[in-house]
């Protein structure tokens, strides 16, 4: 057996646990951003078959109307400079 000092362990221990709070704290701040809904009339789509208005995330270009069913395309506006 290797000879191994108690206090080694227990350092060992507390930098294992640390990093895993590490990664489940920036985990959690991932999620968030992923999941973060803001309000703006770029991610608002009407749908064309029963005049619904709904907000989509960023990064989706097509979507389902929650009270039809009917595929809606996001249909993005020129910007004026």
């Amino acid at each position: 057996m290797i000879p191994v000092q108690i206090s080694t362990v227990f350092t060992f221990i507390i930098f294992v646990s640390v990093l895993f709070v590490s990664f489940l704290w920036l985990k959690m701040i991932w999620r968030q951003k992923m999941q973060d809904w803001s309000l703006s009339k770029e991610k608002m789509i009407v749908c064309d078959s029963c005049n619904f208005a709904f907000i989509v995330k960023n990064d989706e270009n097509i979507s389902r109307c929650p009270v039809c069913n009917h595929i809606c395309i996001m249909r993005r506006k020129r910007r004026k400079f």
